[in-house]
């Protein structure tokens, strides 16, 4: 009985130790958390000191008054309208343009020339806007290589609204491309097999099968790419120029603005803020949104 008991008291003992050890664990455990909380909310709040305040300066400095004299002003009604219509025919091609590119980039995994094809897809949205301006010059200026040959039939691409779109799609495109190609891979691959089983191919089941599906990725990356092509301004201005009525979007708009009046330059700012912000929290709904089962 006396082992017995011993033991017990023995027992005891050690748990009441590891019980104790535990508990000071988890006290040290919790004091790391904490300190790492307090590290994670300080750097929270100086991330959103940088990249608040100079929104909420631009807005400041509007008033009323500024957005009245906006809309009555014919160059800003004009840089508005050239901005839509050029992007969203910029989104049109990126759309007929980009969906194929995803399909050859996806079907095509392990084929070299696919993954050259994924790198240069890249490529635009890495390149400095001058660097991209000036490629856009001398591929398609009158001096270009197709430029040049558009040239011989009179046809002339720089300084217009076609240049325009061409640099808003050549900058914005990569953007739909991944977003795209990124829910075509998460798609599982007994659904596509299951679509060969019943007698399609790779380009029906493409289009039949995995474009209904991802219509929400589709849908995102489409929004994503005309506020990248609404907010197009080095490519542009190197390449289409500033000109009143035919190449002056809301960005060179907002640029011709900064020299002269700044009030009118931040409520053009405010817009286009306005409309950034609403695409991607549209967007962030889209992506966040249960999909299909895929």
């Amino acid at each position: 009985m006396q082992r017995t008991e011993a033991t017990l008291n023995k027992g005891t003992v050690i748990l009441e130790c590891k019980s104790k050890k535990n508990t000071q664990k988890n006290m040290k455990n919790n004091n790391v958390e904490l300190l790492l909380l307090l590290i994670s909310a300080i750097a929270v709040g100086i991330y959103l000191l940088f990249t608040l305040t100079p929104i909420l300066s631009i807005i400041k400095a509007t008033d009323f008054k500024s957005y009245n004299d906006m809309f009555t002003n014919k160059q800003n009604i004009q840089s508005i309208i050239l901005s839509i219509s050029t992007s969203l025919i910029s989104l049109v091609f990126t759309f007929l343009l980009g969906t194929p590119v995803v399909y050859y980039v996806t079907i095509n995994k392990k084929s070299i020339v696919s993954k050259i094809v994924n790198a240069l897809v890249s490529i635009p949205t890495v390149l400095p806007p001058a660097v991209a301006g000036i490629g856009l010059v001398l591929a398609f200026g009158r001096q270009g290589v197709i430029g040049g040959l558009l040239a011989r039939f009179g046809i002339g691409i720089s300084f217009t609204p076609i240049a325009v779109v061409i640099a808003q799609f050549f900058v914005s495109s990569a953007f739909f491309i991944k977003i795209f190609k990124a829910g075509v891979e998460s798609v599982k691959p007994e659904i596509i097999e299951a679509a060969y089983v019943f007698g399609m191919g790779k380009i029906e089941a493409f289009i039949r099968i995995l474009i209904p599906m991802l219509k929400k990725n589709i849908i995102s990356g489409l929004l994503v790419s005309w506020t990248r092509a609404m907010g197009e301004f080095g490519a542009t201005i190197v390449f289409a120029g500033n000109v009143v009525g035919r190449t002056r979007t809301i960005p060179l708009q907002i640029y011709t603005y900064m020299q002269t009046d700044i009030k009118s330059a931040a409520v053009l700012a405010v817009i286009m803020f306005v409309i950034s912000f609403t695409v991607l929290f549209i967007t962030e709904l889209c992506l966040k949104t249960k999909q299909p089962d895929v």
